[in-house]
């Protein structure tokens, strides 16, 4: 029974594996080998930080007393103050090592953990922080709390310190300024945190240094705010991104880059949008299914669309950032649905 809903799910999301009983005999996803996928970019490959392989993670001091983790998939940091360390989100993937993680850098206590925004992935590591430091304060953005509150999920324990819009911290001789920007990833809030004396700006899942952004402009909540969050990004006063996921950390000049990037898929989009004849290509389906069924004549007519926008952006950006013929398809679909209906 495990194994048969196991296949289910992974037929869900369009992969297959020969060891369940599936065909063809390679690895797929969205009906392609996973072989045929386009190599990462060897400027991608060379800022890759060196996780080791034994411990599963790196850490590294990217700024004065500010350290990030990073396992490969999912990022986070840490800044040692005078008061104590201030961690800045607990990834469920490796949330359980992050007190281990802190003494081998410093012998400082944790005293504050703050949640970037409450996402799971992000945050439900959180426990394990709070059993080696169970007087920490975790401070979040109101409406996360209220979330919160409402689930109660016991691996994302409930913030102690609220507010809203923005505030200053004062901890231990450190400042650390967080403002509410958004939404453009997360329903209840995102934020925007920044350590001014090091000049690191820590925003979680807003773009992806080297890579494309990740599934539908990264799961977005409200894709016209995503459309800026380029810009607000390069309009605040920092040269070192933290942004949450992947491989390395980030420039200005990546951010740009993934500015570009988001730029060419909305004008590939607003062109295949505008230039395709909606009841025509719904007409070459319905030649072969009739018109009973409207849902599937649309969903032919927005895939149509979909490959023929994807395919550009693959031609555009293969050889400059990394996925982009793994997402480049979600990425078109989420700006058509925007161009058709806000």
């Amino acid at each position: 029974m495990k194994q048969a809903i196991l296949v289910l799910m992974l037929a869900s999301f369009g992969w297959a594996h020969p060891a369940l009983g599936q065909t063809p005999h390679s690895a797929q996803v969205g009906g392609r080998d996973v072989a045929s996928f386009l190599p990462v970019p060897a400027a991608t490959e060379k800022n890759r930080l060196p996780i080791d392989p034994k411990l599963g993670y790196w850490v590294g001091e990217v700024a004065d007393r500010f350290y990030v983790i990073t396992d490969g998939v999912w990022q986070s940091g840490f800044l040692v103050t005078d008061e104590g360390v201030v961690v800045f989100d607990a990834p469920a993937s490796y949330g359980n090592r992050i007190p281990q993680i802190i003494r081998s850098q410093t012998d400082q206590p944790i005293s504050h953990l703050i949640y970037s925004h409450a996402h799971k992935d992000h945050i439900a590591g959180s426990p394990a922080v709070l059993a080696a430091a169970p007087h920490a304060e975790i401070i979040a953005h109101e409406r996360v709390a209220a979330y919160l509150l409402d689930i109660a999920d016991p691996l994302r324990p409930l913030p102690t310190r609220t507010f809203s819009g923005s505030v200053t911290l004062l901890i231990g001789g450190e400042r650390i300024q967080i403002d509410e920007v958004g939404p453009y990833h997360s329903t209840e809030a995102d934020l925007f945190i920044s350590l001014p004396r090091q000049r690191v700006l820590y925003a979680i899942d807003a773009v992806a240094p080297g890579w494309v952004t990740f599934q539908g402009l990264d799961v977005t909540v409200n894709t016209h705010n995503y459309l800026a969050v380029g810009h607000e990004l390069m309009a605040r006063d920092w040269d070192l991104l933290v942004p949450g996921h992947l491989t390395q950390l980030g420039t200005r000049d990546q951010v740009a880059q993934t500015i570009e990037y988001t730029n060419d898929v909305l004008a590939v989009a607003t062109d295949v949008f505008t230039n395709t004849d909606m009841m025509a290509t719904m007409g070459v389906a319905a030649a072969d299914a009739g018109w009973s069924n409207p849902f599937l004549l649309f969903r032919y007519y927005q895939e149509a669309m979909v490959n023929a926008c994807s395919e550009r952006l693959v031609a555009l950006w293969g050889d400059r950032l990394a996925g982009v013929d793994v997402f480049a398809p979600s990425h078109c679909d989420k700006l058509l649905v925007y161009l058709r209906v806000d």
